[in-house]
């Protein structure tokens, strides 16, 4: 397969979307919406990534859409658009100026997975995680990585979810460890026939010895087990290079977006985050 099919497109944006859910869904005030072409996405974390709109073309009307995301999300409060690149480029020429410029693409890669999966290396063992000691190492490597509170941590990863009977999306969490200790992970969302691999992690002490690329692999093993045909991800411009070496190709390209905020509406989205992270650190893991 050379390229991947306008369907194959869709069922990796479609893969996408499910993910952003799976891991926004269980905050107490997480919402959905689907508009035409848009995916939205809101919940109480005030961080532009865990407030989303998720576009399938390139947005026509700029007022349009920000008129409707200034109904869905509150004033003031971070959000981020996030559009894929069309033949015409940056798809945001018409929206006011963003908070960060020249902000990276995202590509979306894609992988056929009628293939071998290699082993990892000798050095590191790959295990699927559900609950006890290993699902909280598993989020400690996820919070040392992308520095996020472990509160915050155990409601996108809780026990319970991996508890559920026969969810809608599958979920799969992939723990490394080199000599008993922690050092890589990954998750697998499984959307038709499409293993969406996420959140890709190796401790910085660990790195350059392929534990990344071997937690990757482990997902889409698991991915194929499940049933999928392709493989999917949205790689960072530090793991792009990373994922055409093991023969990932990229199918689209993807541009975030986010509004300017002036320092009271910062101040106020500090507070607010300061207040969730101080109840994260009181809360009891029950996992």
């Amino acid at each position: 397969m050379d390229a991947l099919s306008p369907e194959g497109l869709s069922e990796a944006h479609r893969n996408l979307v499910e993910a952003t859910w799976e891991f926004l869904r269980r905050f107490p005030q997480a919402h959905r919406e689907h508009w035409p072409g848009v995916s939205a996405f809101r919940s109480r974390v005030p961080v532009p990534e865990s407030n989303q709109l998720i576009l399938a073309d390139p947005p026509g009307d700029p007022e349009a859409l920000l008129t409707g995301a200034r109904r869905f999300f509150r004033p003031g409060y971070p959000f981020e658009v996030l559009s894929p690149v069309g033949e015409g480029g940056d798809p945001f020429l018409r929206f006011p100026p963003p908070a960060t410029r020249n902000a990276p693409r995202l590509p979306g890669m894609w992988m056929d997975l009628s293939r071998s999966f290699p082993a990892p290396p000798p050095t590191l063992s790959v295990l699927e995680v559900a609950e006890g000691e290993r699902l909280r190492e598993f989020r400690k490597v996820m919070g040392t990585v992308y520095r996020i509170p472990g509160g915050l941590l155990r409601t996108i990863f809780p026990a319970s979810r991996f508890r559920e009977e026969d969810p809608a999306v599958p979920v799969r969490l992939y723990l490394g460890c080199a000599a008993g200790r922690p050092v890589a992970g990954s998750v697998l969302v499984v959307t038709g026939r499409t293993a969406g691999i996420y959140w890709v992690a190796t401790d910085p002490r660990h790195r350059r010895r392929g534990y990344g690329e071997a937690v990757t692999w482990a997902g889409l093993a698991g991915g194929e087990e499940l049933g999928a045909r392709v493989g999917f991800l949205q790689a960072s411009p530090l793991g792009r290079p990373v994922y055409e070496h093991m023969g990932f190709r990229t199918g689209i390209e993807y541009l975030p977006w986010q509004p300017r905020r002036d320092g009271l509406q910062r101040a106020r989205t500090a507070v607010r985050m300061l207040g969730i992270v101080l109840a994260s650190a009181v809360r009891r893991d029950r996992a």
